[in-house]
């Protein structure tokens, strides 16, 4: 009968290997420890995006205010059913681009994506050859949108450029 002297058991398996491939390991399992921090980051960015971009947008655009001059013909527009919608560059809008500088000002037929800001009744007057938007919030504004009696109108804003606080564009119909 042989007795035979057993091996003390190690958890890891990691001692018993040469010493430069202990290195390898190690560095294999920081590796997917970064790998799942990174992944664990991305996920939390996505999550937060669906979750808060509702309100970020408002956020954007709660800086300063301007006033929009809509140059045309407003008798169509006489309606008591009369809406009107401030269309935003939602790329331009976002965090990077509005850091960066970038896409602040692409023209409207560029735009894919908008923003949509609704103007309160209490801020839109009539003239005969105009329409004044009051209180709306200054940003990369892409279209002017009113919707009166069945029909739309559209004005595509094509120059950013304020003079004394002031928008001025023309408009087109459908």
């Amino acid at each position: 009968m042989t007795i035979s002297a057993k091996k003390p058991r190690t958890n890891s398996g990691i001692a018993d290997q040469p010493r430069a491939s202990r290195r390898v390991v190690i560095l294999a399992s920081r590796r997917s420890r970064f790998a799942g921090i990174l992944l664990l980051v991305v996920l939390l960015v996505c999550l937060g995006y669906l979750g808060l971009h509702r309100w970020y947008y408002d956020w954007a655009l709660s800086g300063p205010r301007m006033t929009v001059e809509v140059i045309c013909h407003t008798e169509p527009l006489n309606q008591a059913d009369l809406q009107v919608f401030v269309y935003y560059d939602k790329l331009a809008l976002s965090p990077v681009a509005r850091g960066l500088g970038l896409y602040q000002n692409r023209p409207p037929g560029r735009v894919k994506h908008f923003y949509v800001h609704r103007v309160k009744p209490e801020n839109v007057a009539m003239e005969k050859y105009a329409v004044t938007l009051a209180d709306v919030p200054q940003g990369p504004v892409a279209k002017v949108y009113f919707a009166a009696g069945g029909k739309k109108y559209f004005a595509d804003v094509t120059d950013r450029a304020l003079k004394d606080g002031t928008l001025y564009v023309q408009v087109d119909s459908e």
